[in-house]
């Protein structure tokens, strides 16, 4: 008896190198984690503006 697994990418056109996919992963999570970082810092909420703010006065 054999055990053989069908994999809906062998053999197709759609079939990525192993190396080439990890680098999608790596260049995507990294891609993703920049633009959370982009959007959260657009759209801070009140208490991180107003430690800013505070930040800010004590300084000058």
């Amino acid at each position: 008896m054999s055990c053989q697994q069908n994999h809906l990418f062998d053999n197709n056109a759609l079939a990525l190198p192993r190396f080439f996919l990890w680098g999608i992963h790596v260049i995507s999570s990294v891609l993703f984690f920049y633009l959370g970082m982009r959007f959260t810092l657009r759209h801070a909420p009140l208490p991180f503006l107003a430690y800013r703010l505070l930040r800010r006065m004590m300084h000058r």
